[in-house]
């Protein structure tokens, strides 16, 4: 009976944690352990921006996010419906 609503619980947790954009950008000085956030924010350029390997990076980064909402979506609508309802 708790299974939808920890699903949601659990994807609004990984959410939260993949767009930590600040705590990425402050704690990471070195371009090789950057998070894909953090280094899409460094392709923007003050002269040149390169808007398709933006939108590639984009692209790459928007995957993992569909393949988990793919995977538990069913869960996902279930715990939205169960929380709504007493």
């Amino acid at each position: 009976m708790s299974r939808p609503i920890l699903a949601t619980i659990g994807i609004f947790t990984f959410l939260g944690i993949w767009n930590e954009f600040a705590l990425a950008l402050t704690l990471t000085s070195d371009d090789t352990v950057r998070t894909l956030p953090v280094g899409m924010n460094s392709l923007i350029g003050g002269l040149v921006t390169d808007y398709g390997l933006q939108m590639a990076t984009l692209f790459y980064g928007m995957i993992p996010l569909m393949i988990l909402y793919i995977t538990y979506r069913k869960e996902l609508l279930k715990g939205f419906g169960s929380g709504s309802v007493k």
